[in-house]
C-alpha cells in the first residue's frame, strides 16, 4: 500500500515538475517575442505562434485557469489571431467575472472585430442601471457599505425609535438590492450573453443550415465576432448577432466559448 501511495506521490511530483517547465516555456517564449517584435516582426509573430502552442498544451492536459487563458489570449493577439483572442479572453472572464484587465482587454478587442453594433436596447439598460458598469470591485464595496449603513440604522433605531432614519434605512435597503442583484448577475454570467465567437477569418451568413442558402446578411462575418447561440443542427449553428440580425453559420467556422 505504501508503496502504491508513494509511486501515486512521485508521478504526481514529475507532472507538477512538468507543468511548471512548459509554463516557464510559454511565458520566455512569450518575453523574447516582445522583446524582438521591433526588430523583426516576421520572427516575433512566429514565437507567439510558439507561445500558444505551449499554452494550449497544458490546456490539454486539463489545466484551466483565468491566468491561463488570459496569457493565451495575449499570445493569440499578438500572433494577429484576434477570433482566438477573444475566446480566450470570455473563457477567462467567465471563470473570473470579477478581474477588471480581462474585462478591458474584451472591450478592446471588440472596438476592432466586432461586424455588427451593439443594440440600442442594450444601451439603453446600460444606462438606466449605471451602476452595472462599474467594477465588479466598486459595486462590492458600495454593496458592504450601503449593508453597514443598513444594519446601523436598524440598530439605531431600536433604542431611538425615531422615525427621522426611516427614509435612510429605506434607500440602503433599496440599494443593497440592487447593487446585490448587479454582483449575482455578473457573478453568474447572467450578463454576458456571448456563446461563442467566429473564429475564421471571414464567413458567410446564410439564411438556412446549407451552402445552398442565400446570404443572410449584406457582407460576410469576421474573425472576432460575438453571436449568441439559438439552435445546433447537424453541422450548422443558428445565431443572433449582437444587433439582433439571425443566420446559420458552419460549426466548424467558429468556436463555443463554454468548452
Amino acid at each position: 500500500m505504501y508503496k502504491i501511495l508513494a509511486l501515486i506521490f512521485l508521478l504526481q511530483s514529475f507532472l507538477v515538475a512538468d507543468t511548471r517547465q512548459i509554463i516557464k516555456e510559454a511565458n520566455d517564449l512569450f518575453d523574447e517575442a516582445n522583446e524582438v517584435a521591433l526588430k523583426d516582426p516576421d520572427k516575433s509573430k512566429q514565437l507567439y505562434k510558439l507561445a500558444v502552442l505551449k499554452y494550449e498544451s497544458l490546456l490539454k492536459q486539463g489545466i484551466k485557469n483565468p491566468d491561463l487563458y488570459t496569457n493565451l489570449g495575449n499570445a493569440y493577439f499578438f500572433s494577429g489571431d484576434k477570433g482566438r483572442s477573444l475566446l480566450s479572453y470570455h473563457r477567462a472572464y467567465r471563470l473570473n467575472p470579477s478581474d477588471k484587465n480581462i474585462k478591458h482587454n474584451i472591450d478592446f478587442l471588440r472596438t476592432q472585430t466586432v461586424d455588427i453594433p451593439p443594440n440600442s436596447a442594450t444601451r439603453i439598460l446600460k444606462y438606466a442601471f449605471i451602476w452595472h458598469s462599474l467594477t465588479f470591485q466598486t459595486r462590492l464595496i458600495l454593496f458592504i457599505l450601503f449593508n453597514c449603513i443598513l444594519w446601523g440604522l436598524l440598530a439605531y433605531r431600536l433604542y431611538c425609535k425615531k422615525r427621522q432614519t426611516l427614509w435612510i434605512v429605506y434607500s440602503s435597503l433599496a440599494l443593497s438590492t440592487l447593487l446585490f442583484g448587479s454582483l449575482l448577475t455578473t457573478a453568474m454570467q447572467w450578463d454576458n450573453s456571448v456563446d461563442g465567437i467566429v473564429t475564421e477569418r471571414e464567413v458567410t451568413p446564410r439564411q438556412g443550415n446549407g451552402y445552398i442558402y442565400e446570404m443572410a446578411l449584406s457582407g460576410p462575418l469576421h474573425s472576432g465576432s460575438e453571436f449568441k447561440l439559438l439552435e445546433t443542427r447537424k453541422n450548422w449553428y443558428y445565431i443572433e448577432l449582437p444587433g439582433g440580425s439571425k443566420c446559420w453559420i458552419p460549426t466548424r467556422s467558429s468556436t463555443l466559448v463554454k468548452e
